[in-house]
């Protein structure tokens, strides 16, 4: 019985220890280049289901001035429920 408290333990901590660095660490950014000479350099932003990047959004804000855009797009889902 022991050994299931301690595996059931192990586990929730594992999966909280997930949900925790996939809501706060997980930032990800694609490059894509375009065949058409003269497009404008667009940032998107999708999916981010109320997750927190910082004080004020701050790591969110730095990657997406890293870039450069002459647009940004927010698309997908910003909450969840």
């Amino acid at each position: 019985m022991n050994h299931i408290r301690a595996w059931l333990g192990v586990a929730v901590g594992v999966l909280t220890g997930w949900a925790v660095f996939e809501n706060t660490a997980m930032l990800r950014v694609r490059h894509y280049t375009a065949a058409m000479q003269g497009l404008p350099r667009i940032v998107q932003i999708s999916d981010l289901h109320k997750r927190r990047f910082g004080a004020g959004q701050k790591r969110l804000l730095h990657k997406v001035a890293a870039c450069k855009p002459e647009y940004i797009v927010i698309t997908g889902d910003l909450v969840s429920r």
